[in-house]
């Protein structure tokens, strides 16, 4: 018994965090290399005005679910590590189902958001931007 509660409050320190926000990759986010090509593509008015809809609105439903994210995290770590209380397990894994849920939302909303930003590009843009991006220098 007494190896037990050597365990568990061992255990006590141990934290649920939130995952480190990833930046864009080398190339930046693909909204920002359409929008630096903007010229060399020749990308309209009407191009420019959407790809500009398209980010306002990824990032305002970001916001919703990164904030929905961090209060999940919260109520894990009061659930996981209560004072002297019983842990319920089934609040538990119910939470992490909901923390899996939100984080399977983002990486949705960001395939979408690529999906309809190419949508957005005639097939010579495409091509033409496909090109250019292989020929930039990748930064790390």
């Amino acid at each position: 018994m007494l190896s037990l509660i050597f365990i568990i409050s061992a255990c006590a320190p141990y934290y649920y965090e939130e995952p480190p926000s990833r930046g864009p990759g080398p190339g930046g986010d693909l909204l920002q290399n359409i929008e630096r090509y903007r010229f060399d593509l020749r990308l309209t008015g009407e191009q420019i005005e959407k790809i500009r809809q398209l980010r306002a609105n990824f990032e305002r439903d970001s916001v919703r679910i990164n904030a929905a994210l961090r209060i999940a995290y919260l109520d894990l770590n009061s659930l996981a590590h209560p004072d002297r209380k019983p842990i319920d397990k089934d609040k538990v894994f119910k939470t992490v189902d909901r923390i899996s849920e939100l984080q399977n939302q983002v990486q949705k909303m960001m395939v979408e958001l690529q999906l309809d930003a190419m949508d957005l590009l005639t097939e010579e843009q495409y091509e033409k931007f496909n090109r250019l991006f292989k020929e930039q220098p990748e930064r790390y």
